[in-house]
């Protein structure tokens, strides 16, 4: 999923974001992106009931997914987000 500057507002909430990416490459490379940001975040395995190319995916909470998506869209990161509960 590409962000798109106009989604709803996520932070409302305190649901778990899953961000899904094709290869461990790309998960690095929003980790760095991430990190530096200091945002809060987890790199956890991908659960089996989402398929994807990589194992590992980020989590990030409610709080701090919009911000997330737009630091990801803006270093032109690919994903797909998906709300974990």
């Amino acid at each position: 999923m590409q962000y798109d500057a106009q989604m709803t507002n996520l932070s409302n909430n305190g649901e778990k974001y899953l961000l899904l990416f094709q290869n461990i490459h790309k998960v690095m490379k929003a980790e760095q992106i991430l990190k530096v940001n200091n945002v809060e975040y987890q790199v956890v395995p991908v659960p089996s009931a989402f398929s994807s190319e990589c194992g590992m995916c980020i989590q990030v909470y409610g709080s701090l997914v919009d911000f997330s998506l737009e630091l990801l869209h803006k270093n032109s990161i690919d994903f797909r987000l998906v709300i974990n509960g």
